[in-house]
């Protein structure tokens, strides 16, 4: 019963591990502003040349599913989710209106988090 001999060799598990990444179509259609350094576009953009230089081949690709409001709540406070869910579908005037505490800017270059259309829905997509 000798002990396996130690090689630095790869084992066959090892050999079988894949690259996989998670898009949804609809992630890439959120335009956070030129100046935002969160530009969900890029997301698009990398599936549609891995898909066109048919570099997928050995790639998995995931397809998330959007998280429950009872999961976000596991980071986030009620008050908070309420409030983004409310916010992310409003047309922009009255974002300027809607006071917050959450430092959620109502356009872009007002601050590090606008509130932007559909907002919401990606970021469940993305939790």
């Amino acid at each position: 019963d000798a002990a396996p001999a130690v090689t630095g060799a790869a084992t066959d598990d090892e050999k079988k591990r894949r690259v996989g990444y998670f898009y949804e179509a609809n992630m890439g259609c959120h335009f956070y502003g030129r100046q935002h350094h969160m530009q969900p576009q890029r997301l698009k953009m990398t599936h549609e040349l891995i898909t066109s230089l048919d570099l997928g081949w050995d790639l998995l690709q995931f397809e998330p599913r959007r998280a429950e409001e009872s999961e976000l709540e596991r980071f986030h406070s009620r008050d908070y989710v309420d409030f983004f869910r409310s916010v992310s579908t409003l047309p922009d005037w009255q974002k300027l209106l809607r006071p917050n505490k959450f430092n959620l800017a109502a356009g872009e270059g007002d601050g590090d988090c606008p509130i932007v259309d559909g907002m919401f829905d990606f970021q469940a997509l993305c939790s």
